[in-house]
């Protein structure tokens, strides 16, 4: 699939619109009808009669809690809309947008200065989830660092990275991750996703300058 036919996918999906009046079953309908019918007429006794002030108040109560339960239905169906709507987003990130992120090819960049970023934190903590940079979610342990690398010219950033210390002293440090070239919507920026830093499994970062 190519990053054309995830983005049309994702157009399609619209906020639906169920109309005021979805909830609105008959049990609610008859209620919301027999409160105002009420209302009225204790509104009509109470202006004929002497004293009738009482009756009056209350046929007004009455109406008022109809009218209350007419808008409460009204935005409970709003609010349905807006679950099957972010249902559908939902769906189509993990159907469609996750995938194609994870199928582009990893690009490997040398890291040529790295250091903890003590600025951010001295802890270590993280997850892994949609908004950060990640198509998946998953507890891990993450690393607060500064780092430099060959992307586009010298590049230099300072986030929170999941470490892992595999490599032989050989090896040098490099960053990992799918770069995405282009806005696929409903939030998914381009840019690099899923980063991972690896080095060798001799490093300390109490080495690093």
């Amino acid at each position: 699939m190519t990053a054309e036919q995830v983005i049309k996918l994702g157009q399609e999906i619209t906020k639906p619109d169920l109309g005021w009046f979805h909830l609105f079953n008959t049990e609610i309908t008859l209620v919301i009808l027999a409160l105002v019918a009420l209302g009225a007429g204790l509104i009509i006794w109470g202006a004929k009669a002497f004293f009738g002030e009482k009756r009056a108040i209350g046929g007004f109560i009455l109406i008022f809690i109809a009218f209350c339960m007419f808008l409460l239905v009204g935005y409970a169906s709003n609010i349905k809309e807006d679950e099957i709507y972010d249902k559908e987003i939902k769906e189509w990130k993990e159907n469609y947008a996750k995938p194609y992120i994870e199928s582009i090819h990893k690009e490997k960049k040398e890291i040529v200065y790295i250091k903890i970023d003590s600025e951010l934190s001295h802890d270590t903590k993280g997850t892994y989830s949609w908004g950060t940079g990640y198509t998946y979610s998953k507890a891990v342990k993450l690393t607060p660092l500064t780092i430099s690398f060959k992307g586009n010219g010298l590049e230099t950033e300072t986030n929170w990275y999941s470490t892992h210390m595999n490599l032989t002293s050989e090896e040098k440090p490099y960053l990992e991750y799918n770069y995405l070239k282009q806005d696929l919507g409903h939030g998914i920026k381009k840019g690099r996703y899923n980063k991972e830093i690896y080095l060798p499994d001799t490093y300390k970062f109490t080495d690093i300058k």
